[in-house]
């Protein structure tokens, strides 16, 4: 009796604190939003600080049928967003760096992955191309990852990869980030 007791009271102890560490995910997750990483495929052959204009063209779905339109739809706009917001590139400029892609994997996750979390993922092969010239200067296959239960869906994917996208541009970019502007 009293070793059951005690094997009771251990697996409450583990359950409270697999929710507590779910509480923390989902908070730190929920602030943060969408995330991800580049993974190079050809390395970028440039210093992107010679470019002073982005332009994103429409990706192609290369996913098999399991794209999201909505995701396609609103991806253009969240990558130029967020690189206008980190970068020093504008939407005009005499330098024009050419951004094209593709969708390869698009996954809500199946049930049993939203029991153990919340968690999305899009994955995009994306290249920097000089508009001028049409030389691809650098490939990579780019992933955004949602793990939150708050801030999630296409919209919150596609921000995420426009974040993983700019943070690649910045490592290329002899002039680092843009600093943030003050209120």
């Amino acid at each position: 009796m009293k070793k059951n007791l005690y094997l009771l009271g251990l697996l409450i102890v583990a359950c409270s604190a697999g929710c507590i560490g779910r509480a923390i995910r989902e908070g730190y997750y929920g602030a943060t939003g969408a995330s991800g990483r580049a993974r190079p495929i050809q390395l970028v052959t440039a210093n992107l600080a010679d470019y002073d204009a982005v332009v994103v063209e429409p990706f192609s779905d290369d996913s098999q049928g399991l794209g999201n339109e909505a995701f396609m739809a609103v991806l253009p706009a969240k990558i130029t967003e967020q690189i206008i917001q980190k970068t020093y590139l504008r939407q005009q400029g005499s330098k024009v760096l050419r951004i094209t892609g593709r969708l390869i994997i698009y996954d809500t996750g199946t049930t049993t992955d939203k029991i153990a979390g919340p968690m999305e993922q899009a994955v995009c092969q994306v290249k920097l191309i000089d508009a001028g010239s049409g030389d691809v200067l650098g490939i990579s296959s780019c992933d955004s990852r949602a793990k939150s239960s708050i801030r999630k869906g296409p919209e919150e994917l596609a921000e995420g990869m426009g974040k993983v996208i700019a943070e690649w541009i910045i490592e290329y970019d002899s002039r680092g980030a843009r600093p943030e502007e003050k209120d």
